[in-house]
């Protein structure tokens, strides 16, 4: 009964080391963890990998003060920003900044918040259009600036030109109807 209480307020699934986190919505740019039992298991077992990882420690006490999903803006990506005493055999391993661990970035996240799907939905299609406009307009600007071409075979040049520097973007991944930012385009890129 309680898990589904926690599941209509859930908003985002943080994806770290392979290990889901469900989290959602407190103010601002704060989140919290749907079920902090689990998510401090999960959390300790990538905190204790690391730190092995970092030290060559096997074992690690970890004493959590805070642990808080946190994005820099309101559609950033996320971390997960930490306060925690680390000892081993009684002993302090060392703050969490020195170990690398003061904030866990995310691999990626799945959004469930249906306000910020519409809003990336718009942001994502303005991004689309102007951005491959302006990356169009700017080769083809580019490409009729170094060339001396006669005033008769200009037409037919610039529609050549212009055909093959849309299929150059288009195998670079740009597009008109999805997201033409960097991450986005090199993400399609890797399905093809």
């Amino acid at each position: 009964m309680e898990k589904l209480e926690y599941t209509k307020s859930l908003t985002h699934i943080l994806i770290i080391d392979g290990e889901r986190f469900p989290i959602y919505h407190k103010e601002r740019r704060l989140y919290s963890f749907v079920d902090w039992k689990e998510s401090r298991d999960n959390l300790i077992k990538i905190m204790l990998a690391k730190i092995k990882n970092e030290t060559g420690e096997n074992t690690a006490y970890i004493n959590f003060k805070m642990a808080n999903p946190m994005r820099k803006t309101r559609l950033g990506n996320f971390f997960i920003d930490l306060i925690a005493d680390i000892k081993v055999k009684g002993k302090s391993l060392g703050t969490l900044e020195e170990l690398g661990l003061k904030n866990i970035l995310i691999d990626r996240f799945e959004t469930l918040d249906q306000e910020e799907l519409a809003i990336r939905s718009e942001k994502e299609a303005n991004y689309s259009i102007e951005q491959y406009f302006e990356e169009l307009n700017r080769r083809l600007t580019n490409f009729f600036n170094g060339s001396k071409v006669g005033a008769g075979n200009f037409n037919h040049l610039m529609e050549e030109l212009k055909n093959q520097v849309v299929l150059t973007m288009e195998k670079e991944g740009w597009s008109t109807t999805d997201d033409n930012r960097f991450f986005a385009r090199r993400k399609r890129l890797e399905l093809i």
